[in-house]
């Protein structure tokens, strides 16, 4: 009996050094239509910027390089689209 609770332990130990197993398969794609659904109220510039800005990790002025424009607007846009995605979210809730 004490033999078996030892192996126990050693097997519950390195089960506790493995990485965790994400979420399950359906939670995944309810968070994707969910972000899905988020993008959706927004408009293609706002998509793009947010999709570059965290997507893609480029800064403000590589996104006013990519869509050629100024960072002053990137910015007006990021704060848009957030802005938007609060309103939804508050809107479903």
């Amino acid at each position: 009996v004490a033999e078996g609770r030892r192996v126990i332990a050693n097997v519950e130990r390195v089960a506790n050094l493995l990485p965790k197993i994400g979420p399950s398969v359906e939670d995944r794609i309810q968070l994707r239509d969910y972000v899905n659904w988020l993008m959706a109220g927004l408009t293609d510039r706002e998509r793009k910027v947010l999709a570059l800005r965290y997507y893609e990790s480029m800064s403000v002025e590589e996104v006013a390089d990519a869509m050629s424009t100024t960072c002053q607007a990137i910015t007006q846009l990021h704060y848009r689209a957030i802005v938007k995605l609060r309103e939804r979210i508050k809107r479903q809730d």
